[in-house]
Formats: structure tokens, C-alpha cells, sequence
């Protein structure tokens, strides 16, 4: 929860400043004298960032604002078997010991390669990354392939286990409470969809099958930290 608090505050002082004076953001120093040809290309189109930090600070403001604590009721009022909650708990430990170990790695290499040239590029992309923190997303972190190719590499045979772990929690869940947390999370995702819409191109989601989203979307919900 203290993370979450330093986060929101780290993206509201982002947005008033950005709003502060009617002034956006001041322009990058960009150096030919200091910096390579393709450094100083990449330092002034960094501007192109400036609206994307925007709706990104935006999005994530109604999004842990207005929809996390509604639902965090929902979630906290639900009732499930000890072998439910086991399996929840240790997907949660593993999503959150993959996601600490790959945005660390994209954050160092972030800042090494954009900061000091792109630095709107960097803040974007710091807060594009703050979502999974904030809300977990098993696709995106887990299960991609993306991530067999890209470093930090997942390895296939992880990719399989993270993949069982999610089946094994789908399979012990009673059709009952699975009914009722597929329409929750249904209406989580609608509502999420409609604060994205236009403004925020999510990270590592991908394109997946209809049966397979409602089955990460359930999952994603039992193991976010209420």
C-alpha cells in the first residue's frame, strides 16, 4: 500500500507540473556538439512523448481513483477454499518476484539509453510500466512470448510452468464463485477499456484469445494485493 501511495503521488506531482503556468513541458537542450547524430535526432523528437505522459498520468489517476477502489470492496468481500487462496498466493509471489526482476532491468536500461536524450520518452515509459505494479496483468508479465526473445528472456519451460499455475487456479475454482468473478472482472475490463480508449497504448498486452483474456482477467483479479 505504501507503494502505491508513493507511485500515485510520484504521477499527480508529474501532472501538476505539467500543468503548472499553462506551460507543458520545457523543451529538451539538445547538443550536437555533445551528443552522436542519431542522439541528437532522438533528443528533439522527444517532444512527440508529451501528450502520451499526459494521457498516461491522466489514465492512471481515474484508474487507481475511480476504479480500484470500487472493486477493491468487491474483491475483499469474496469468500474462497484455503486451496484457492494457496494457489493465488504463490502465483502473486511469483508475478511479483518477475515483474520486480524484468521492470528493474527495463528501468536501468531506460536509463541509460533515454534519459539524458529522451526524457520524456523515459517518463512515459516509467509510468507505463507503474500499471503492473499497481494492478497485476499475467499476459503481459508472465505469459507473453514476447518475453522469450526480449531481456530479461523468460525461458519456455517458464513460460509452461507460469501457464499451469494459472490452469491449476482455474481449475479448482467452484463454477459458482468462477461465474460471479467472470462478471466482475467483466465489467472491471469494460470499464478499464473505456478509460484507455484513445489515449493509452497498453505495454506487453498483446492480442489474445476471448476464452484466454476472461481466464487472465479472473486470475489477475484473485491475486491483485487488496
Amino acid at each position: 500500500m505504501m507503494k502505491q501511495k508513493i507511485i500515485i503521488q510520484f504521477i499527480v506531482f508529474i501532472l501538476v507540473m505539467a500543468e503548472s503556468n499553462a506551460q507543458i513541458f520545457n523543451e529538451n537542450t539538445c547538443d550536437s556538439l555533445f551528443l552522436t547524430k542519431k542522439e541528437y535526432e532522438k533528443c528533439k523528437v522527444d517532444a512527440v512523448y508529451e501528450t502520451d505522459i499526459i494521457n498516461q498520468t491522466n489514465y492512471l489517476i481515474s484508474f487507481t481513483t475511480q476504479l480500484l477502489p470500487k472493486y477493491r470492496l468487491i474483491r475483499q468481500g469474496l469468500q474462497y477454499s484455503k486451496k484457492v487462496n494457496t494457489l493465488v498466493e504463490k502465483l502473486r509471489l511469483v508475478y511479483d518476484s518477475v515483474s520486480d526482476k524484468k521492470l528493474l532491468f527495463f528501468d536501468k536500461d531506460m536509463l541509460k539509453y533515454q534519459l539524458s536524450i529522451q526524457p520524456k520518452a523515459y517518463i512515459s515509459s516509467v509510468l507505463a510500466f507503474q500499471s503492473f505494479k499497481l494492478y497485476p496483468n499475467i499476459y503481459a508479465i508472465l505469459l507473453n512470448d514476447i518475453h522469450i526473445q526480449l531481456n530479461p528472456k523468460t525461458t519456455k519451460a517458464q513460460l509452461k510452468n507460469y501457464t499451469e499455475k494459472v490452469d491449476e487456479i482455474i481449475g479448482s475454482i467452484p463454477e459458482d464463485l468462477y461465474n460471479k468473478v467472470l462478471k466482475i472482472t467483466t465489467e472491471l475490463a469494460t470499464e478499464n477499456s473505456l478509460l484507455i480508449k484513445g489515449r493509452v497504448i497498453p505495454i506487453f498486452w498483446g492480442a489474445t484469445l476471448e476464452s484466454d483474456q476472461m481466464k487472465y482477467d479472473i486470475v489477475n483479479f484473485l491475486i491483485w494485493n487488496k
